[in-house]
């Protein structure tokens, strides 16, 4: 079967060379960004798309509960990446990919495997994962019934595409990590909050959809909070923008919460506009050298020691020298 337009394309770029992967992980996660028409369309153009999203459920102990996300999870021993994104997805929300195992069923021709974009790195507590996204696209003029694990998703929902395309996509959250210095001396703290580095901010994208289907029966304030928490950030986010901006470029710029210094974009991380401009230095410099972006550690707890350290250092050498110049 011949593939739309757009779709041939995209699949193009997705089998690009320059395609990154990442190796030597303790661990690895395989994930499904899955498009489809827009019910009742023909795609002539990627606007007339839509990707499925799940909310994970809130379960203790899954650093990733009750956040948006693509369908997958955990490799299993002596599988391929495609048979563990195949299986996870199955698990998760029913349905049939290609290279789904033999145990489950036959697998459906409802989707095709187009590629997969850069593979991301998480470390946490000194072990690494990586995790890849594979993109798929649906064959079948009907979307199969979802059939969700209310134990891991609490919710899913297909966004149109032409909302992740608009400059109003993006706000932002802000998290406040001076309590990851509580066991510092007070002095640490007060200049922790003085070079305005006690918060962080990180882009937020609310994501629309006339098609929100929950596990569960549900009231309509628990509705409520399931929508309210229907939105983009962190690792989903950043497969997103590997997918629109990196590799695709259906977007010509990434989906940031951004603000304009020197001419240009600078992504907003902390209230200083210094701060942001050497941790965008950074970040350049680290995924033009690795493929990769900071963790979450190193915003929030390296990149403020290492400021402060070199501060320190300096301060140190200056009363050093000030003291022999008065020898």
């Amino acid at each position: 079967m011949s593939l739309p337009q757009p779709i041939e394309t995209i699949q193009k770029k997705l089998n690009s060379p320059s395609i990154l992967r990442a190796e030597g992980c303790t661990s690895k996660s395989c994930v499904a960004l899955i498009l489809r028409p827009v019910p009742g369309s023909k795609p002539t153009v990627v606007e007339d798309l839509e990707i499925l999203f799940m909310l994970r459920a809130s379960n203790e102990g899954d650093r990733w509960g009750g956040q948006v996300a693509f369908p997958g999870g955990k490799q299993e021993e002596n599988e391929t990446d495609e048979e563990t994104c195949a299986r996870e997805v199955y698990e998760e929300v029913g349905l049939r990919l290609p290279f789904l195992p033999e145990k489950f069923g036959t697998e459906s021709e409802s989707f095709t495997l187009l590629g997969a974009v850069n593979d991301r790195q998480i470390i946490f507590r000194e072990q690494s994962m990586s995790v890849r996204c594979f993109v798929y696209f649906q064959l079948a003029k009907t979307t199969p019934e979802l059939v969700m694990n209310h134990n891991e998703v609490a919710a899913c929902g297909w966004c149109k595409m032409k909302q992740l395309l608009k400059r109003s996509a993006v706000s932002h959250l802000k998290f406040t990590i001076s309590h990851m210095f509580s066991d510092r001396h007070p002095l640490y703290q007060k200049a922790i909050e003085t070079l305005g580095l006690d918060y962080v901010y990180f882009t937020k994208v609310d994501l629309e959809t006339d098609d929100f289907q929950v596990s569960f029966s549900s009231t309509n304030e628990e509705l409520a909070v399931l929508r309210s928490n229907f939105f983009l950030w962190g690792l989903t986010l950043g497969f997103v923008n590997d997918f629109l901006f990196n590799v695709t470029s259906i977007r010509s710029k990434p989906l940031n919460f951004s603000k304009e210094c020197l001419g240009r974009p600078i992504e907003v991380v902390y209230r200083s506009g210094v701060h942001n401009i050497v941790l965008h230095t950074y970040c350049s410099l680290r995924e033009m050298l690795f493929g990769s972006r900071p963790t979450w550690g190193e915003y929030t707890t390296t990149y403020p020691q290492l400021l402060l350290s070199t501060m320190g250092g300096s301060m140190a050498i200056s009363t050093g020298m000030f003291l022999v110049s008065r020898l």
